[in-house]
């Protein structure tokens, strides 16, 4: 069944730099429709360095190869099976955000906006954010990610638990096939991470949708994830990256190089999924 997915995103052999520090090198996978990839490793190995490039923001000096990003994509739709995919750099910055929704780590709000017209501004590349379209999305997305409460609360009076939740509902209304996403469930209770993560997934089966989600728990990343995309930072070096099935991932030799912990596996009890622990000397 894999095999008559359309490929949504290519990378291949992408290095990313910032300044002269190499970052990512030699990075190789695809994004398939319908898939949820979870990008899993330790701290500063290059997690939101890779999705900053997917997403083609250029922040601060970060820089990337030519001719290793290939989108599915152009002029407002998704390409046929005949049609060659298109380098990033060759596609519209238009292009790029009504393909890709990508909700970074860290944000602040300084407008006084209420939830509710925040959470609108996911239609902004549409030019539709006062649309009938709009409201309903907002209304939906809202409701099922249970802050349809706050919707004429002031951005700026919310938790921070609150404020991701807008936040992923905005990238949701943007209704892009691919999401992008800077660990979308820091902040969030226990229950709301699993729920967070069951709705992308239920998302991408049902709708279609792909997404990268960016993500430090390992347990949830084998329940929920298609793929898993581990990065893995090298001393005074940059990353490694190993890409698979969440079996191909979790074998104690691998995760243990990657994090450099002792660490055990086990089976979860309901979900069968591989589970990590780590062992305490």
């Amino acid at each position: 069944m894999e095999n008559n997915l359309r490929t949504f995103v290519s990378v291949n052999k992408l290095d990313a730099f910032y300044d002269k520090k190499q970052i990512l090198q030699n990075l190789s996978f695809e994004l398939k429709e319908g898939e949820l990839v979870c990008l899993c490793g330790p701290n500063g190995c290059g997690k939101s360095t890779l999705l900053s490039v997917l997403a083609d923001v250029h922040h601060g000096s970060l820089s990337f190869s030519k001719n290793s990003v290939f989108f599915n994509y152009a002029n407002g739709k998704i390409l046929s099976d005949t049609m060659d995919a298109i380098p990033i750099e060759k596609l519209t910055r238009r292009d790029i955000s009504l393909f890709t929704s990508f909700l970074v780590q860290n944000e602040s709000c300084v407008w006084n906006l209420t939830c509710e017209e925040f959470v609108r501004m996911g239609r902004f590349v549409h030019g539709d954010v006062e649309s009938k379209i709009a409201g309903n999305l907002t209304e939906k997305y809202m409701a099922e990610l249970g802050i349809s409460f706050l919707a004429k609360r002031s951005v700026i009076t919310l938790s921070g638990g609150e404020f991701q939740k807008c936040r992923i509902a905005r990238s949701l209304v943007q209704q892009s096939p691919v999401l992008l996403l800077d660990e979308p469930i820091a902040n969030l209770d226990f229950d709301a991470q699993f729920s967070f993560m069951q709705k992308i997934r239920d998302l991408c089966r049902k709708d279609g949708i792909s997404a990268i989600v960016s993500i430090h728990d390992l347990n949830l990343a084998s329940i929920f994830a298609d793929k898993i995309l581990l990065l893995g930072s090298r001393k005074d070096s940059c990353s490694q990256s190993i890409f698979g099935s969440v079996s191909d991932i979790f074998k104690v030799e691998i995760l243990q190089q990657v994090y450099g912990t002792n660490l055990g596996l086990f089976v979860h009890p309901e979900y069968k999924a591989p589970q990590v622990f780590v062992k305490i000397k």
